[in-house]
């Protein structure tokens, strides 16, 4: 099942449209209402990255689900001048880019890279590899803790962030339990 897109230039205004679609799409999808509530309680937060991101472009965001998988997409043009990385950039924690970062920064940050040398970004590689470095490194300790806090870490099943050919994708896929 694939929803309608929604262009959000104005997330104020265009969360209304997205909350519409997000309700029939979670009926059709056949969600009981706690599932409902932790898919809309995820789309939220994804929905806050967009309102850091929409202050300088416009975003496109959609849901997709098939059996007990549902996804939340944004895509939004990766053509930033250096005022708005500046302007988005000081709406992390650290104000930088920096690899020392929390887990919304680091998804943040994504956005905002010049040139990201990582074309592709996954919560579970992240995971992975802030797990391998918490045994050794006291500031990756830190970073599991901020990501162990992470609403949107800790409702989506993962969370990929692809860049290719100036368009940024971020894809939180939610599994329903039971």
């Amino acid at each position: 099942m694939h929803t309608d897109h929604v262009k959000i230039g104005n997330v104020e205004k265009d969360l209304d449209r997205v909350y519409r679609i997000f309700d029939e799409f979670v009926k059709k999808m056949g969600f009981d209402k706690r599932n409902e509530r932790r898919f809309r309680l995820l789309t939220e937060e994804v929905l806050r990255i967009a309102k850091v991101i929409v202050r300088e472009a416009t975003l496109d965001t959609w849901f997709e689900g098939e059996g007990d998988e549902a996804k939340i997409f944004l895509t939004v043009d990766n053509r930033f001048n250096v005022d708005d990385r500046e302007k988005i950039l000081s709406l992390s924690s650290s104000g930088k880019n920096s690899a020392e970062m929390g887990f919304f920064d680091k998804l943040l940050a994504i956005f905002v890279a010049d040139d990201p040398t990582d074309k592709t970004w996954s919560l579970q590689s992240y995971r992975e590899e802030l797990l391998e470095k918490r045994k050794t490194d006291a500031y990756s300790q830190e970073a599991w803790d901020d990501l162990e806090r992470s609403v949107i870490a800790g409702l989506s099943e993962n969370i990929e962030v692809s860049v290719y050919d100036e368009v940024i994708k971020l894809v939180a896929t939610y599994k329903k339990k039971d």
